[in-house]
């Protein structure tokens, strides 16, 4: 403990260096540092970062993936205490037939549908390495078999952080990459530890199962789905954003967050279809400058965007004017400003809009600019009635939090990470807690994977909570995309092509467009450079079991799907052609909706001369419901009689020739109803 007190020090030391004298700045790098609920020993090694410098990325050796594979490593070991080590870049081959799960094995939250249990099949085989970067750059994992169904045989991978046995933080979880093959993938640090487990979600195989597993680290880029499109006039962070209809509502917020904050009042609405800014009605204040460190909720009966409070400046100076934004007439007003329970306004409170019941919720917060003996962490929980203009107190949060993030999910109020008061110093939160209307007190929801504060999030047209961005214990920026799912309770990282880089940034703010989530601004870290930058990510269909056909038709691919989560859509009846390209080009995945019981057919036709297609079918639960196997060239039929309403996919496999030859011949593939 006293080395963990020496390393908080350096950390603090290094701030005042950097960023100055002013307390107001230095409260939000501090913050995230003290009292982490993170292991000791993650504490204990960013103290070491800061002493010996700050991380760098490095040129490395292009990585030849092929040649890695060929490698002999270490076979893997039955359990996370024991794990097998993996030199990097390496490989491993292990047969695992009398492998067993262990309760104490984290759960893979990335697991597809609904299996018994989130650490493979109760019953089934996990296995575990570990390995220490050499290097600074993105670790790959991926793990595939050599055994005679390998087409079949699947596995789910998670790469965690942190000590063995309940200190484990899953950075990178994947169930399908490429056909039923897991590839993770996550950006590790030079001479951190990392462990990597493997679990065997088939419900049975023949013979030896055999599991090849490659881990390297690449330093070159990784391709990012993200689209810039355009630039704001002024960079803004600490900001708000409203999402309404095809239009983004840009509130507020500061342009400088390094020493002495500037504000700006400044209103701008984008047109995300035509791709123009409309300058609005500037936001009033008492000082000519509107909010920040706020948030907004929108009414659509009245058409209104509703702020309940914000900084001024002065260090700890928030006011508690009710601010709503008539956007039709584009004037400004007051409405009844919110009973603080201890009469001092807040700041980082999250705000929540609820359809429901046409009003809009206040949670938590703080009531001054940073955390002293004087400036408290709330558990407020108010909600406001747009038609009656009143403030109704609810029933108080079961952790008070401030910087944290709010959304209506799936008909509930909810709240998850930000700040709180671990007995007189600031601690960094993960897990989440929600309440419906009618309830008396909050229920505890499942935590990140990831511990943030200040950081975005939005819900879906699937009905799920993504959060984006936000600063870690580390007082860096987070990357990571997690996803919540409330029918499962579970958060889900997205793949690194999901991440938010480029730069990484704290206080992101923004909405979803039908199923495209815009970002708008931010920051570099806290105190760091303000972000300009407007992008938006289509985000992958995590099939939501309440989704509706309309729903469903929004995620055209522009070709065949590789995975489950990426598969393409087919309309009964109508065919498609494509064709494979490449020798890592082996399976395509296609989806198809019923909305009623029906009799079907799945036909594949136009095999090439000289190759072998294989054809799998499955329910929305990776069970396989029907297949055609056949050798050659013959058209394969897959028949389904008596087929329940749902979801189901097709997997085509490339089986035979292995390279890539013969290519671009198309087949012809269609699903009929009988």
């Amino acid at each position: 403990m006293k080395q963990y007190r020496i390393h908080i020090l350096l950390v603090v030391a290094t701030i005042l260096l950097v960023w100055g004298q002013d307390r107001w700045q230095l409260s939000a790098q501090v913050q995230p540092l003290i009292g982490s609920d993170l292991p000791v020993e993650d504490r204990e090694s960013f103290g070491h970062m800061v002493n010996g410098g700050r991380w760098r990325m490095v040129d490395a050796e292009p990585v030849d993936e092929a040649v890695v594979r060929d490698a002999l490593g270490p076979s893997a070991a039955d359990g996370c205490d024991n794990a097998s080590v993996l030199d990097v870049p390496d490989a491993g081959v292990t047969v695992i037939n009398t492998f067993e799960e262990d309760a104490t094995d984290p759960n893979l939250t990335c697991m597809w549908g609904s299996p018994p249990g989130n650490r493979g099949y109760k019953g089934y085989r996990t296995a575990w390495y570990q390995f220490t970067a050499p290097y600074t750059g993105q670790a790959v994992v991926e793990v595939s078999s050599n055994a005679d169904y390998f087409d079949n045989y699947d596995t789910v991978v998670g790469i965690f952080s942190g000590i063995c046995h309940g200190g484990l933080t899953l950075l990178a979880c994947d169930d399908d990459s490429l056909g039923f093959l897991s590839r993770a993938e996550t950006l590790v640090y030079e001479g951190g530890t990392y462990y990597i487990e493997i679990a065997d979600r088939s419900l049975g195989v023949n013979g030896d199962a055999i599991l090849n597993v490659t881990v390297f680290i690449d330093s070159t880029p990784v391709g990012s789905l993200w689209e810039q499109v355009d630039l704001l006039e002024e960079a803004r962070s600490r900001h708000a954003v409203v999402a309404v209809d095809k239009d983004l509502y840009v509130i507020a917020g500061q342009t400088s967050v390094s020493g002495n904050p500037r504000r700006t009042g400044t209103l701008n609405r984008f047109d995300t279809e035509t791709q123009t800014w409309t300058t609005l009605a500037k936001m009033p204040g008492p000082d000519g400058f509107g909010y920040s460190n706020t948030g907004a909720a929108y009414d659509s009966v009245g058409d209104m965007i509703y702020l309940p409070a914000g900084y001024v400046g002065d260090n700890d100076d928030y006011d508690g004017t009710h601010w709503a934004y008539d956007i039709e007439h584009n004037t400004w007003m007051t409405k009844t400003s919110l009973p603080w329970s201890n009469g001092k306004p807040l700041g980082y409170m999250g705000v929540v809009h609820s359809p429901n019941l046409q009003g809009y919720y206040v949670t938590g917060g703080l009531d001054g600019a940073f955390f002293d003996a004087g400036n408290a962490v709330r558990g407020d929980f108010w909600f406001y009635n747009y038609a009656s203009g009143d403030w109704i107190g609810q029933a108080s949060l079961g952790t008070p939090r401030y910087g944290h993030t709010a959304a209506w999910v799936n008909g509930k109020a909810c709240v998850v990470g930000g700040i709180g008061d671990g007995g007189g110093f600031p601690v960094l939160l993960s897990a989440g807690e929600c309440i419906s209307p009618s309830a008396q007190t909050w229920t505890p929801i499942a935590g990140m994977n990831i511990p943030r504060y200040n950081a975005g999030s939005a819900v879906g047209p699937d009905g799920r909570w993504y959060v984006f961005g936000g600063t870690a214990f580390d007082g860096t920026a987070v990357p990571q995309i997690e996803v919540y799912n409330p029918l499962t309770d579970q958060w889900q990282i997205l793949g690194v092509r999901y991440y938010l880089t480029d730069p990484k940034r704290s206080w992101p703010r923004g909405g979803f467009v039908d199923n495209e989530l815009w970002v708008v601004g931010g920051e570099t870290a806290p105190g760091g450079q303000v972000v300009s930058l407007v992008e938006k990510i289509v985000l992958p269909d995590l099939r939501f079991r309440l989704y509706a056909p309309s729903v469903f038709n929004q995620y055209p691919e522009p070709g065949p799907g590789i995975n489950f989560l990426e598969a393409r859509p087919m309309v009964i009846n109508e065919g498609q052609r494509h064709s494979f390209s490449g020798a890592r080009d082996r399976f395509h995945v296609f989806t198809f909706y019923l909305e009623q019981t029906m009799d079907v057919n799945v036909i594949l036709k136009l095999v090439p001369q000289g190759s072998d297609y294989d054809l799998w079918v499955y329910d929305d639960n990776k069970a396989v419901i029907g297949t055609s196997i056949h050798p050659g060239a013959s058209p394969e039929v897959v028949d389904l009689n008596g087929l329940e309403a749902g979801r189901y996919f097709v997997m085509l496999v490339r089986a035979y020739p292995p390279g890539d030859i013969p290519d671009g011949e198309e087949y012809a593939l269609i699903v009929n109803d009988q």
